[in-house]
């Protein structure tokens, strides 16, 4: 199943919420907001959100000085993110503009064909969106978590994957046993 159909499918499938946009519960998603959030001062910048599914992180922020943009590749979860936060700035196509941050959570964590060059190319492309910065969140092989339809990354791999395009950057892997963030600097 491609990924548009996999988050239409769990989007049809469960409306709303963490699991709509196959998150576990709220608690793992905020988890994830919030190190992707650490990427550097926030308040008061730009930010793109790719593969915002329903616009959560939006909800998470609640900063009315962030200049908030959500991307999407399915067109339900635009409208989705659309009803339940009208303020906020949410587009189906890869926006023209910079921003200060560039962040995604959990784009990259379903199994794809060509994943590793379709990953460098869609990082390469928000690290040229970005002014100041791009946080990434990676799903990793802990003993307990096993299956056919996440991709698991390694942290290491990851890091080598995106040298090319900055020599700053950091990683956290301190929170979740299963998960990792990148953070590129410019």
């Amino acid at each position: 199943m491609d990924n548009l159909n996999y988050f239409r499918n769990t989007l049809d499938t469960y409306k709303d919420g963490p699991k709509a946009v196959s998150w576990g519960n709220k608690l793992s998603q905020e988890v994830r907001f919030k190190v992707l959030c650490e990427i550097g001062t926030i308040h008061g910048k730009s930010i793109l959100d790719v593969g915002c599914g329903l616009g959560d992180l939006y909800g998470y922020l609640e900063d009315p000085i962030i200049n908030y943009t959500g991307y999407d590749i399915v067109s339900e979860m635009v409208d989705g993110a659309r009803k339940k936060y009208p303020k906020a700035k949410f587009i189906y196509y890869y926006p023209t503009e910079k921003f200060d941050y560039v962040l995604a959570s959990g784009i990259f964590n379903l199994e794809i064909l060509n994943w590793q060059d379709t990953t460098y190319t869609t990082i390469k492309k928000m690290f040229e969106s970005a002014n100041i910065g791009v946080g990434i969140n990676f799903t990793k092989r802990s003993s307990s978590a096993k299956n056919e339809i996440t991709h698991y990354s390694d942290p290491i791999e990851i890091m080598k994957l995106v040298a090319p395009l900055t020599p700053k950057m950091t990683m956290r892997a301190d929170y979740k046993p299963n998960d990792f963030t990148i953070f590129l600097y410019k």
